[in-house]
């Protein structure tokens, strides 16, 4: 499992951020590459929900930012 990079707890709502090195940028124009990372995204936000909710910690609405 993995998680978001960074949570931060809000007066209203959770921020979950992904910090994402684009040095090479280029890279997520190919499909392959995008799909990849959205993908990775998806899971990395899922894995860090799970690991609130096991906490009992899901008690505002969430925002996710990638940076």
């Amino acid at each position: 499992m993995k998680a978001v990079d960074i949570i931060v707890e809000l007066t209203d709502y959770y921020l979950f951020i992904e910090v994402k090195d684009f040095h090479n940028s280029e890279q997520y124009n190919e499909t392959d590459h995008f799909n990849f990372l959205i993908k990775s995204l998806k899971y990395k936000y899922q894995d860090t929900w799970l690991y609130r909710w096991g906490e009992n910690k899901i008690d505002k609405p969430i925002k996710y930012l990638c940076l």
